[in-house]
């Protein structure tokens, strides 16, 4: 009996979200360029007042108290901003900039990135190449042009097996 009762219980499909896929859809290549000069621009905020330092030591004369509490001011909000970062990323998978613009880094297969991840395969691998001389800024442009592929995956992305999407 295939026929529809109009007097049995309605039925309805349900689902507990696991098993679907979601639609992530990479983030495009002037929303990752801006989050990342958002991020630079919060670094160089935090330690302009190192600027004053600077100032004094290039008069090569005494450090003032006003210099040194500069300098000292500029380290504290450097650590501080990193501490944010540091902390977005491992929960969301995000710095400052990422968030504004809505963005936010995941793995390959759409889960959670770890904190460990982010920084052993996508920052420090790509902060020492950097260092070699002659060597270092050409793969520091060559990971930057990775974003014109059409999977808009650098070369830390392709490392670490994650990829930029925009956050839901």
């Amino acid at each position: 009996m295939s026929e529809n009762n109009p007097y049995a219980s309605p039925q309805a499909a349900l689902s507990d979200g696991f098993g679907e896929e979601r639609i992530e859809l990479p983030a495009d290549r002037g929303t990752r360029l801006g989050a990342r000069m958002i991020d630079q621009f919060i670094y160089l905020l935090a330690v302009s007042p190192a600027f004053v330092l600077v100032l004094e030591l290039d008069g090569g004369g005494e450090m003032s108290t006003a210099a040194i509490s500069a300098g000292a001011l500029a380290g504290v909000l450097a650590l501080a901003v990193l501490a944010v970062n540091l902390n977005m990323l491992n929960q969301r998978g995000q710095t400052i900039g990422k968030r504004i613009l809505g963005v936010r880094i995941v793995r390959m297969d759409g889960s959670d990135i770890s904190l460990g991840r982010i920084i052993g395969l996508r920052v420090l691998p790509i902060q020492l190449l950097g260092l070699i001389p002659g060597v270092g800024g050409i793969f520091g442009l060559a990971d930057s042009l990775f974003i014109f592929r059409d999977d808009r995956r650098c070369l830390h992305d392709l490392l670490a097996d994650s990829k930029v999407i925009q956050a839901p």
